[in-house]
């Protein structure tokens, strides 16, 4: 009875076997394949005398009425490679370091001063792809005796690294009331563009 058994299940999954043929290879390499798991998520070393905030920056005026970063929020104890990540380098001498991630991906790379009222004046500023490609630079310089604002934003090809277009402008310290502070930090304005 045991040999008749044995043989019932043999032939059970030998038919098995015949059906899934008959639904088609693919479907039998399934079976046997090991489901591949998810990439894990890039990770981000904490470095010495960084902090690392999750609620990104918060702007406050600089006291000739424009607004820029004057503090970060939700300080975290160590790095994190989900959504948004600020993590800020402040150096004895005023300068600072500030780096963003979204997803474990560097994103923007900056360094600058803080100023008066404790506010962030930029400098250099690095926008990066999600392979941490260059996509742009900008620098900043802050003439106090004129009051003026100087940028010079240059565009780059990701896949060559070669500049593509450059862009120069000023800005006054004290904004005319119908000035779009969007057109400093991209393109639109091309009063003084060349590249």
């Amino acid at each position: 009875m045991n040999e008749k058994r044995a043989s019932l299940s043999a032939l059970l999954v030998s038919l098995g076997f015949v059906l899934a043929l008959g639904a088609g290879c693919d479907d039998i390499a399934k079976v046997f394949q090991k489901e591949t798991p998810p990439p894990e998520p890039p990770k981000i070393e904490a470095q010495a005398g960084w902090k690392y905030y999750v609620g990104g920056p918060v702007v406050k005026p600089d006291g000739f009425g424009r607004y820029r970063i004057g503090e970060f929020q939700g300080e975290i104890s160590k790095p994190s490679a989900r959504g948004f990540l600020v993590g800020v380098k402040r150096e004895p001498n005023k300068e600072f370091q500030m780096t963003t991630w979204i997803n474990g991906l560097k994103m923007m790379e900056a360094s600058g001063f803080i100023g008066r009222y404790g506010i962030y004046f930029v400098t250099k500023r690095t926008a990066l792809d999600g392979q941490g490609r260059v996509m742009s630079k900008q620098t900043l310089e802050y003439d106090d005796e004129h009051e003026l604002e100087k940028s010079v934003l240059e565009y780059f090809d990701p896949e060559t690294s070669e500049s593509v277009h450059t862009v120069k402008s000023e800005r006054p310290y004290r904004p005319p009331p119908d000035e779009d502070d969007d057109d400093f930090f991209d393109d639109t304005d091309d009063t003084q563009s060349g590249g």
